[in-house]
């Protein structure tokens, strides 16, 4: 599988998790979007969307911007435990790798 198409594997279900996140006019529906978030991480581990020399733009940023969600709605949970797991692997994107 090439980057460009693991990307596009992948980018469907980051735009459904980042629409029902960014919801404004009604509540978002958090089940839904930890639904989301479980698929995503089984999607992005099978695809090796790591901070390293052999990922792709596109990749770090739907990357990043997913531990980004990941971290604002265990916030909005209460969630501490899972906000420091993912604030610890989001930490990593912060980085210049290239």
């Amino acid at each position: 599988m090439t980057s460009s198409s693991s990307v596009q594997d992948v980018k469907p279900l980051y735009e459904e998790l980042k629409k029902e996140f960014n919801k404004k006019k009604q509540p978002r529906d958090v089940a839904k979007c930890k639904k989301l978030i479980s698929q995503m991480k089984i999607a992005l581990l099978s695809l090796n969307f790591f901070p390293n020399e052999a990922a792709t733009k596109a990749e770090l940023i739907i990357a990043r911007d997913f531990l980004e969600i990941c971290c604002q709605l265990s916030i909005e949970t209460e969630d501490v435990e899972a906000f420091e797991k993912y604030f610890v692997q989001l930490k990593t994107y912060y980085f210049d790798f290239r």
